[in-house]
Parts: structure tokens; sequence; C-alpha cells
């Protein structure tokens, strides 16, 4: 008899500094896995809250397939390093995020593989996943397509952000890497060729390299981890990398998978694991609000705060460090915001998704993608089986299920962590 898994959303107040939380796990093999999580009031005092979302009734989209792209390699070998070569194009697209969102779908910036120089015609969010052996290095040609315009509000005044908002730099977020693929924030080209002082990747791997394209190269040569890669250009990190221009990088190592099989526990590519990417995102709603700066904005969109909470600060563009201090230069709107926090939780890119599982074992290898967000997570069973009302006949969705942790961002544990109960305070991270 199958199961439904599924993600559960709960406001709550919580703001904290930026952390990245990711770590693999086990769940019992007779236990139905339903996702919680606390979500922080949005914006609510400027009128961007999303548009009411039923959950658990879109599945989940997986790896590969008609899920999320995984990136395919090129036929011909890198340029002068001769390893395995990637292509990946960096662009605008649309994808549907949630049936009820207004179609064709939220518009995006990210990644798309193009093999062999073929775009895909089908882009999907957080599409391009890389899988990647361990000490086997691979190559990736990255092509900016980006229009000039970002599609979320940018402070011009902050360093960085008054060049061309269509700048990139691509960062494998804890990989080692030669500094001159590292995607450091200096490390930025636009389509037009105009590049930061960092910029050396073409000289040294790809001098024929089209003025729109950077080169990287990635040795690989870490032990099995899921990370990922993002956006890194300066002043623009933080909206770039929400626009969309992220996705998974998977470090396999072969002789783990076996060690993990020899118990007859899954590996990094057998089905019964599970890859889940977590963000928070905010989309615009009907109507959109009237003082929201992007002017070509459609209700669906994806929306980012831009001004200070005046409920804190004072109406927009007015100091108050401390108020009534005029002398203060105002502050500039859209502003930058030191802390984004969404109303609605992603996963692998579909707005509170469901996960349909058997009564086994499972593995699930988990990436925070938010732009601030801890996630506190914790596992309990769902009660039925309908789509739409999981959870629906138990306050949190139902009992608490003990799951092993056996990873984190840094790799394996020494020893495998049972986390028992309820609550992050259960949460065994690391050694």
């Amino acid at each position: 008899m199958k199961k439904i898994a599924s993600w559960k959303g709960e406001k709550k107040i919580m703001i904290t500094r930026r952390q990245f939380l990711r770590f693999s796990a086990i769940a019992g093999a007779a236990a139905v896995v339903p996702w919680k999580m606390a979500v922080r009031e949005a914006y609510a005092q400027y009128g961007v809250n999303s548009p009411s979302l039923q959950k658990f009734v879109a599945p989940m989209r997986g790896i590969g397939g008609t899920g999320i792209p995984v990136a395919t390699p090129d036929a011909a070998a890198a340029p002068v390093t001769g390893v395995t070569h990637y292509t990946i194009n960096i662009q605008q697209f649309t994808d549907q995020l949630h049936p009820n969102l207004p179609a064709p779908g939220t518009k995006l910036w990210g990644f798309n593989p193009a093999p062999n120089g073929v775009t895909n015609p089908s882009p999907r969010h957080l599409g391009g996943i890389v899988v990647a052996t361990r000490n086997a290095p691979l190559q990736f040609t990255f092509r900016n397509n980006l229009p000039p315009s970002n599609i979320i509000p940018v402070d011009t005044t902050i360093p960085g952000a008054n060049q061309a908002q269509n700048r990139v730099a691509v960062h494998i977020h804890g990989g080692l890497v030669p500094w001159i693929s590292d995607g450091g924030p200096f490390d930025w080209w636009a389509p037009d060729g105009t590049h930061g002082a960092s910029f050396l990747n073409n000289v040294a791997l790809n001098p024929g390299a089209a003025a729109n394209e950077a080169e990287y190269y990635y040795p690989n040569n870490q032990s099995a981890r899921l990370l990922w890669y993002h956006d890194h250009a300066f002043g623009i990190t933080r909206t770039n990398a929400y626009a969309g221009i992220a996705s998974g990088y998977v470090i396999n190592d072969p002789a783990a998978d076996a060690a993990m099989a020899a118990q007859g526990l899954p590996g990094d590519l057998d089905p019964r694991t599970h890859y889940l990417i977590f963000q928070d995102k905010i989309f615009l709603p009907q109507p959109i609000p009237a003082n929201y700066p992007i002017t070509s904005a459609v209700p669906g969109d994806l929306a980012y705060a831009w001004i200070y909470d005046p409920l804190l600060f004072g109406p927009a563009g007015v100091p108050s460090f401390p108020p009534p201090n005029t002398a203060l230069t105002p502050f500039p709107v859209p502003s930058v915001i030191p802390e984004f926090f969404g109303d609605t939780i992603l996963v692998n890119g579909t707005v509170y998704p469901f996960l349909e599982v058997e009564p086994r074992v499972y593995r699930l290898k988990l990436l925070n993608a938010c732009n601030s967000r801890f996630l506190n997570p914790r596992f309990v069973r769902a009660q039925n089986n309908s789509v739409g009302s999981i959870g629906s006949t138990e306050p949190d969705g139902g009992r608490p299920v003990p799951s092993i942790v056996i990873g984190n961002e840094a790799g394996f544990l020494p020893a495998p962590a049972v986390v028992r109960g309820r609550g992050s305070s259960k949460l065994i991270m690391g050694p």
C-alpha cells in the first residue's frame, strides 16, 4: 500500500543569520515521511504576501526524466584540460511552480543545460543538477544569455550593484576548486564580455571562448556530498540566487556507495535516494502593489522585499537611525534588505508538494537553498492517502518518526546519529 509524504508550512516569527543546513538521512522502513517546518511571517505590511496556494496538490519533482533536468556532458572533451566537458546556459524563462499560479508560469533566471551547444527547449527551475564522481574532474562553459534588467528589485546604491544587472559569477558552495574557478564576487562577467577584476577563467581554460562565456574547472577531489552552485556576482548575489541562478551539485563516491550497498542501504544514485532542495519564496498577488519597482512583473512572478519594514523604521525613504534625524540620507527605494524570509516553501521547485513512497528504507539528501532561513526538519506520519488533505486529522500532521542522520555538508559523520522525537532540538547535525 502506498503512502503519501508531504511538506507543511506554519507561520512563526523567526529572524536569524544566514546559514545553510544540508545532510543525509535514512527514514524507518515502515514509516511515512511527511515534512513540517516553521515559516516566518513575510512582508504583509508591503502588500506582497503570496496568494493562497493549496498545499499538497502537486507531486514533488524528481531528478531527471520529466523532473528537474540533469546536466549531460558534451561529446567533445574540454579545451586545454581534455576532461569531460559541459555547456550550461544562464537565461530567463518561465516555469509553473504551482497549478494555481497564473500560466504560463513564474518568471525566473536560472541554469539550463545545453549539451553540445543545443539548448534544452524546456528549462525548469533548479535545472542543471550536476552529478560528479569523486576525483573525476569536470570542466564547464557557462553562457550568460540574461536580459539587461533583473526580475528582482536591485538597490543600486550598494557597492557593485550600480553596474550591469545581468552580471553573473558561478560559485560552488563548499567546493574545493582552483581560485580562478571559485566564482568570487569579482569574477563576474556580462553577456557583452565585460568582466570583473578577478576574471581570468578563459585565459587559462578556454582562450577561444565567446564574449558571453566563462570557463570553470572543478577537480571533485572531495568525499561524497551534496553541494550547490549558484551566482556570486558582486552586489547582486542575493537577488540573482533568489531569482533562480542556483542548482544542486552531487559528488558521488563509488567506494562509499559500495559500502552502503553492503549494508543493504541506498547509495547516491539508488532510486531509493531522494534529493530535496528547499527554498522560500514570495509570489506577487493580484493586484500587484502599485509601488512595486519591477514594472514588467505580473501576478505569480517572484516578489522580493524592496523597502525596510515601515512598522520598525517609518515610511519608505525616511531615515530613522535614530529618528527623527533628518541629517541622515533617506533610505533608497528599492533598498537592500539584510535578510529575506519568504512566506511559501518550495521543495524541488514545487510549492508545498507531496511525495508517494513505499513502506521501505529511503535515504533523503537535503539542501537548504534559502536566502536566510534556518530549517528545523522533522518527520511525522501522514494520516491518509488523500491528496490535498494530508495530516488533517491530528495536530502537526501525525506522530513523529525516528530518523538516522549519517552525514552533513562536509560528508559522512563518524557514526550514525539516531534522531527521536519532535522538533529541531532533537536533530543531530554533526560529530
